[in-house]
């Protein structure tokens, strides 16, 4: 039997002022040409997904926290499934940020549908920021028992 122990890791405030990293944080955003005082640095994220299959349907399960719905765009271009969307980022004008590890920006991601799917009854559902997409199986393609005959 394996046991690990997890710690929490919670960055010091301090231990950034003492090592210069806030000052070396501001002069790397200052050589990107982001400002000072934004705070902000778009970058683009790739969210976590679990594709799982069984005998009726494909499943696509997609961690999407604090993305709106209204933001994310589904596509299907011949087999290809494209999930396209946003987090953005809540805009205080009087805060100055000094430290932010949530990632933030537009992302997409791609998945390559088998010719068993039904692609005209795909469905999709955000629940507790997860988007789930159900592309259930064209008949033909299910499993099926076939009986048999005692002659």
């Amino acid at each position: 039997m394996l046991l690990t122990t997890r710690r929490s890791y919670v960055p010091s405030h301090r231990f950034f002022k003492l090592n210069g990293f806030d000052q070396l944080f501001h002069d790397v955003g200052s050589a990107l040409g982001v400002p000072a005082t934004s705070g902000t640095i778009v970058t683009s994220w790739l969210p976590t997904a679990d594709v799982r299959e069984d005998k009726d349907s494909i499943r696509i399960a997609l961690d999407l926290p604090g993305v709106n719905p209204n933001d994310v765009k589904i596509a299907l271009e011949d087999r290809t499934l494209t999930i396209h969307g946003e987090k953005k980022q809540a805009a205080e004008a009087e805060e100055r940020v000094h430290h932010f590890e949530r990632v933030f920006g537009p992302f997409t991601r791609k998945f390559l549908l088998p010719n068993s799917v039904n692609t005209d009854r795909i469905e999709a559902k955000i629940e507790h920021g997860v988007l789930t997409l159900t592309a259930p199986k064209a008949e033909q393609t299910r499993p099926r028992e076939i009986a048999v005959k005692v002659a």
